[in-house]
């Protein structure tokens, strides 16, 4: 293998803007659930847009402001506090 480790580094091609893309994606993501949820809402489909409200607020993780509001929008239509958004266990009866 020729070269350092810094010299292979430098030539593999990868870019500062290349790790960020995953991340813009991410974004997109969730702008399109929180989009999607107005929509929803605004033809009566309450339940459907509280799902997407959920779904943006789990993708826009790293942006706490934007999760808060997320999670306040699904609280609204749900009438229900946020730690009941869990998934419901199951339970077995015999």
């Amino acid at each position: 293998m020729n070269g350092t480790k810094h010299e292979v580094a430098a030539n593999t091609g990868t870019k500062t803007n290349d790790v960020e893309l995953p991340e813009m994606a991410i974004l997109a993501e969730a702008f399109g659930c929180s989009r999607a949820a107005r929509r929803d809402e605004r033809n009566g489909f309450p339940h459907t847009a509280a799902m997407e409200w959920r779904n943006a607020a789990e993708l826009f993780a790293l942006n706490t402001r934007a999760v808060e509001y997320c999670w306040r929008e699904w609280e609204r239509i749900m009438h229900l506090p946020r730690r009941l958004a869990g998934q419901a266990s199951v339970s077995q009866h015999r």
